[in-house]
């Protein structure tokens, strides 16, 4: 039979447990959606891969990088930067270079971007984005 003491030991070390990645979580989360989207892909290229191989192939009512764009820029910048496409395979990585050259944008930070892609329903591009932060977070 268990006692009290080992009952109360087992509450103290989940509470502490709990606290400890509670705090973890809100440090790290917090850290990593301060970086600037730009810094980040410079960093890590593939996330811009893997981030615009979803966005690129996404169909309705799954927002897609059009959606995206739509979120970060006005209607005349789209139009110039969809002239700029040329049927490019690659119509995210484009739309973040067109970003980064406007210094609004160049400023976008991966909270910021987090918070787009969850108006968007984009639980699989915040999956990859976490999973290249060392974070396991849910949506």
């Amino acid at each position: 039979m268990v006692s009290k003491q080992e009952c109360l030991y087992k509450k103290r070390v989940k509470l502490l447990h709990d606290w400890f990645f509670d705090y973890m979580k809100f440090f790290f989360v917090d850290f990593a959606d301060a970086a600037t989207v730009v810094g980040v892909f410079d960093d890590k290229p593939s996330l811009l891969d893997s981030i615009a191989l979803k966005l690129d192939t996404a169909k309705k009512p799954v927002g897609n990088w059009r959606s995206l764009a739509a979120k970060l820029i006005s209607a005349g910048q789209f139009k110039e930067f969809e002239a700029q496409l040329h049927f490019s395979e690659n119509p995210t990585a484009l739309l973040f270079q067109y970003l980064n050259k406007n210094e609004k944008f160049s400023q976008l930070t991966v909270g910021e971007l987090k918070g787009h892609l969850k108006n968007m329903n984009r639980r699989d591009v915040l999956i990859v984005l976490d999973e290249v932060q060392g974070l396991y977070l849910k949506y």
